[in-house]
């Protein structure tokens, strides 16, 4: 009998444990559901924490951006604005001003024989479903400094963000991805190809139709076009949907004799490699993005802005064709646009992105480091 009674206190004793186990793991599960609800629901970059206020093309804050140097830097403060110094650095980043916020980026900008700029500045709201929302697309600026713009009209130029213009002396071309609108002009372009639209008095844009078609499961994205000496070179980024978080990228080129017909060059320009990749410390997504090239006349050179993974990088080239990568600049952002100002200085515009300002657009003035 003494055995039996022995085996019955033990199976309470298992029974007894076995709910203590419960209830900790029921209570532990109760701390990590309490945990859970603190985490946002979204987790898409493009989504803010809050709903932004109704579009105002207009409402820019020019004036009210801050001037910071390299040795000066709170990554907190005005939502990166992050210049990043050391022994190697080369480069002069200075007179950073914050123009835009609210959901811009992509400014792309020409001069006219008159000496007025021209700005067509991308807006887009925080929702994932407004890729074609009626607010959503490209709206045109001037100025006559580069620097304080002014609307010139409510109405969108374009109905496609990341659109590059050109000034080819006669005509101001932009290119820019292609829209459904698109579909309505019989054009022979297809979803992932670059389009070419003329613009007219500044503001509205005329569909040309299709400029380089993508290759299959790529989309090119943005486009940059320089005058050499035979023509014209473009430089496009060509990005691959494989991945749908976070797209890999390359640059390519095509030419032109009139800036109308391109033709695509059989192999990429600008790769991956490790340069970018130590520099982003990303190794597994080879992600090159949204090129821009001009001469800098001060220099003698030709020099390719480009972005991977939010951090802006230079390539430099003598002929405009064949490029060598000089490095990360400095700069977190993309989406770079640049000119050169009366002193050989380049102003470089460029965006960036967080969740209190959503999309934002920064101007500050680079320059080579004495030697």
């Amino acid at each position: 009998m003494g055995w039996k009674i022995i085996l019955v206190l033990l199976s309470l004793l298992l029974m007894l444990t076995a709910c203590s186990e419960v209830e900790i793991i029921e209570e532990k599960a109760e701390i990590v559901n309490e945990d859970m609800q603190e985490v946002p629901e979204y987790n898409n970059p493009n989504i803010g924490e809050e709903p932004l206020d109704a579009f105002d093309p207009n409402a820019d804050i020019q004036g009210m951006g801050v001037m910071v140097d390299s040795s000066n830097n709170n990554p907190d403060e005005y939502n990166q604005i992050q210049f990043e110094e050391s022994s190697e650095q080369k480069y002069s980043i200075s007179e950073a001003e914050l123009l835009y916020t609210g959901g811009f980026a992509d400014p792309t900008i020409v001069k006219l024989e008159d000496g007025t700029w021209l700005m067509y500045l991308h807006h887009f709201d925080d929702s994932i479903d407004s890729m074609l929302d009626v607010t959503r697309g490209s709206y045109a600026y001037s100025s006559t400094d580069a620097l304080n713009w002014e609307l010139m009209s409510e109405s969108k130029a374009f109905g496609v963000g990341a659109p590059r213009a050109f000034n080819f002396g006669d005509v101001v071309r932009v290119f820019h991805g292609w829209h459904p609108n698109d579909a309505d002009q019989n054009s022979e372009s297809e979803f992932g190809d670059l389009d070419s639209s003329l613009i007219v008095n500044g503001v509205d844009a005329d569909y040309e139709g299709l400029a380089v078609s993508a290759r299959d499961g790529y989309s090119i994205i943005s486009a940059s076009v320089i005058e050499i000496d035979t023509g014209y070179q473009m430089y496009f980024d060509e990005e691959s949907s494989a991945n749908e978080e976070v797209g890999s990228g390359e640059i390519w080129s095509a030419y032109s004799e009139d800036g109308l017909v391109w033709e695509r060059e059989s192999t990429a320009t600008i790769v991956y490699s490790d340069l970018e990749a130590k520099a982003t410390k990303v190794e597994d997504i080879f992600q090159i993005l949204k090129p821009k090239v001009l001469y800098w006349e001060a220099q003698g050179q030709y020099v390719m802005f480009y972005n991977s993974h939010s951090e802006i990088f230079l390539a430099t080239s003598s002929d405009g064709v064949s490029w060598e990568k000089e490095g990360y600049i400095g700069i977190h952002g993309a989406d770079v646009e640049a000119i050169e100002n009366e002193d050989g200085t380049l102003r470089l515009y460029y965006g960036d992105w967080s969740s209190e300002t959503s999309g934002v657009v920064y101007t500050v003035i680079f320059d080579y480091l004495e030697s």
